[in-house]
């Protein structure tokens, strides 16, 4: 699986790829691999280089638009959920950043226009998704085509006890525009579970 994942992230040639090439013949020679343990090491660095050059761009643009905490306030409502819950991924790292940036636009200044909307709106949307999630989560990836049905019960648990949790911190969150910033991030979520998503897998 990580071999595949591996393709999507570089690919022999190019210039990242020769770079992580680099920095395990340094680890190689630090510390012994056992047959196989390259491929995996050189999955999980550049996986955690991805991770973290998604974040800075994110955190940078908020910060140029002047909205950096509710950024991170929105990914942590999403991120959180999609933990559990799972979701429909994008087939390139650039197309992943550019949705989890247009998560944050659209949850962010989204909310201006939602915040006329009462409470009440908030519970039936939520309750909605509540069920949404209860129905279609874990959501089959790429990543994880195929789990077996004791995993997939955890998880479709998980992801209920949080969205539930979620929409508790909402109930106690007395701005109207901050809340609905964090129940637009869940909606968006569990729009990615839907089965309208699978054949695009």
């Amino acid at each position: 699986m990580y071999k595949k994942c591996v393709s999507l992230v570089s690919k022999e040639g190019e210039f990242d790829f020769m770079l992580w090439e680099k920095i395990i013949d340094w680890c190689e020679s630090e510390v012994d691999f056992l047959p196989g343990e390259r491929e995996t090491v050189r999955f999980g660095l550049e996986m955690c280089a991805d991770s973290v050059l998604k974040l800075l761009g994110l955190m940078i643009t908020g910060i140029f638009l002047g909205k950096w905490t509710e950024f991170v306030v929105v990914l942590l409502f999403f991120c959180s959920l999609r933990i559990w819950a799972g979701g429909k991924h994008c087939k390139t790292s650039i197309g992943c950043f550019l949705f989890m940036l247009l998560t944050c636009i659209v949850s962010v200044f989204g909310s201006e226009g939602l915040r006329t909307f009462g409470r009440q709106t908030m519970v039936v949307i939520w309750l909605v998704c509540v069920i949404l999630v209860a129905l279609y989560a874990p959501f089959p990836s790429t990543q994880n085509p195929s789990i077996g049905e004791e995993t997939r019960k955890k998880k479709r648990t998980g992801a209920c006890v949080w969205i539930i949790f979620e929409g508790a911190c909402i109930c106690f969150i007395p701005d109207v525009r901050l809340a609905w910033m964090c129940l637009s991030a869940i909606v968006i979520e569990v729009i990615t579970l839907l089965p309208i998503n699978y054949k695009r897998i």
